[in-house]
């Protein structure tokens, strides 16, 4: 018969056996996460669009960068005033690492021009294409909502010549086996 404290020794590997039993089953699947982030930032118009500003989340907190291009504008019933193709990439920073996502095939803006505003409201879908340190193994579809608003107009006597942008970026991202 064995003492107390050999019983606990015997708990205690076997225990630890299990544990990493469990640990290696783990390790062997892609661990997926939900998620989303809010985008706040500006952007410059030029030949393309280049964004930036900071996000937080359940993606974590941090900034984002890239830049996005229209194609050939066109008008449909169901998109416009007037509409193009999008492409351009967006690259998100954290503390923890960095990661890039590709707009894929179907991404749209949609662009409206008024007197005192422009509006650019982009609708993206994006694929993680690679990342570093904790990013390194990540993979993932993400869908972006994008708003950039350049105001132009005078307010109270002052010329105000700003552009403001918000999005939501939400889906799926799993860390691949190493």
């Amino acid at each position: 018969m064995l003492g107390r404290g050999e019983r606990l020794r015997l708990s205690a590997a076997i225990a630890a056996v299990a544990l990493v039993a469990a640990a290696a089953a783990v390790a062997g699947h892609a661990a997926s996460m939900d998620t989303t982030a809010a985008l706040t930032g500006s952007s410059e118009w030029t030949s393309g669009y280049a964004i930036s500003g900071s996000f937080g989340g359940s993606l974590g907190r941090g900034t984002y960068s890239g830049t996005l291009t229209a194609g050939a504008p066109f008008t449909t019933p169901t998109c416009g005033p007037v509409c193009a193709a999008v492409t351009g990439g967006i690259t998100f920073s954290t503390r923890a690492g960095e990661f890039t996502a590709v707009v894929q095939s179907g991404g749209i803006v949609s662009m409206e021009d008024i007197a005192s505003h422009s509006f650019r409201n982009f609708r993206l879908q994006l694929i993680i294409v690679g990342g570093t340190r904790n990013y390194a193994h990540m993979r993932g579809r993400l869908s972006l909502s994008y708003e950039s608003v350049w105001t132009h107009e005078w307010v109270n006597g002052v010329f105000v010549d700003d552009i403001a942008d918000t999005g939501t970026l939400t889906g799926t991202i799993r860390s691949s086996a190493r």
